[in-house]
């Protein structure tokens, strides 16, 4: 029989997957939750030794434990996509990778350089769309595009998380963010779109309609019940003009279809969202999952409260970059704290971390936020 992990809370018999979703509901307002993607500096101080004593020959789930936080569940997966007959391949070239998609009017070819041994993610010097002609043919790639549930592999996962936490699917950015970030590159887009606006228009309402026809209704039937859709919305790169045009309309639209299944969904946002506060509470989502708040982004925790008004649950707080050994250590202290005061006793937050824990985070940091955490559900 599974150990269930208990919160260290006033309400004793709750777990943390009850508690999680309470949250989602509104249903409590007494107790600090905290989930932290741990899982980069996990790995890399378990394969290079360098995990503090006390936590060698621990597995991740029992250092969540340890800290008292909740599972850090997002490798569960309900659906899989594929774009037909169309296959991706793969070439390795003088530290390059480079993929190449045959189409009937063509080839689109992307090349990325190769990943760091670190696990740092090449970067992408060639995207697939270049000219009107690639637009075309990633019409023809797209018309293929199709999505199949895999509700037996998410229920395997489902189980293994147990009362632990609560698994968070990932469903892709919509339609227009993927052409920006899988096939164009930012820089290139916005260039795109006004030199192609016919065609970049067209490849968005294709891939629109094979998301609501195909994605939407497995997500929505899927024995799941949280998912994370749309990601790195930034006043910057995915400014006002363009978020109302394409943004909006599509999550608005799956947002209150999500809702009338009884489903809730969190947004990615690890990037300053100033300017796009109305924006996003337009588009209707329950969560800002990973919630960037300074010294990443210009805004603080109660100023950030002061433009949601209580309509989404802000999860995060806890920049990455704090708990670095070389960031100073009272001026951390100092965040952490007037996190706590200021989150005390709200239902529309979750502690979290914007939006993980890297390689150089002092476990003396962690320590410190579990102490406060555990304080904080004890009445201290």
């Amino acid at each position: 029989m599974k150990e269930q992990l208990m919160l260290n809370i006033n309400v004793k018999h709750d777990t943390f997957r009850s508690a999680f979703l309470e949250k989602l509901k509104r249903e409590q307002n007494d107790r600090m939750l905290a989930v932290c993607r741990l899982d980069i500096w996990y790995e890399y101080h378990r394969q290079n030794d360098s995990l503090p004593e006390e936590l060698k020959g621990l597995t991740l789930d029992r250092v969540e434990q340890r800290l008292g936080f909740g599972r850090s569940a997002r490798k569960g997966r309900a659906f899989e996509q594929t774009f037909g007959s169309h296959e991706v391949e793969i070439d390795h070239v003088d530290g390059e990778i480079r993929s190449m998609i045959n189409t009937s009017r063509g080839v689109l070819t992307s090349v990325k350089y190769q990943d760091a041994d670190d696990g740092t993610r090449g970067l992408i010097r060639k995207y697939y769309i270049e000219d009107k002609a690639d637009y075309l043919r990633a019409m023809e790639l797209v018309n293929e595009l199709t999505f199949k549930p895999t509700y037996e592999q998410f229920r395997k996962y489902d189980s293994e998380i147990d009362q632990a936490g609560l698994p968070l699917v990932i469903a892709h950015s919509s339609p227009i963010h993927r052409i920006m970030l899988e096939f164009t590159g930012y820089e290139n887009f916005y260039f795109h779109i006004h030199d192609y606006a016919d065609e970049v228009k067209a490849l968005v309402k294709i891939f629109n309609n094979k998301h609501k026809q195909g994605l939407w209704p497995i997500l929505a039937q899927s024995p799941a019940q949280f998912f994370l859709h749309g990601a790195h919305f930034s006043s910057a790169m995915t400014p006002p003009p363009l978020f109302r045009e394409y943004f909006v309309p599509y999550f608005k639209e799956f947002n209150e279809y999500m809702h009338a299944h009884d489903k809730y969904v969190a947004f990615h946002c690890d990037s300053d969202i100033s300017l796009l506060y109305d924006e996003v509470l337009e588009c209707g989502f329950d969560v800002a999952d990973c919630f960037a708040t300074d010294p990443l982004a210009p805004y603080s925790i109660d100023e950030a409260f002061a433009k949601t008004n209580g309509e989404l649950i802000l999860w995060g707080g806890v920049p990455s970059l704090i708990l670095d050994r070389m960031y100073p250590y009272q001026d951390f202290v100092d965040h952490i704290d007037k996190l706590f005061d200021a989150v005390k006793s709200r239902n529309d937050f979750i502690l979290g971390i914007s939006d993980n824990a890297l390689p150089g985070t002092e476990w003396e940091r962690l320590l410190y936020i579990s102490k406060k955490l555990k304080a904080a559900n004890n009445g201290g």
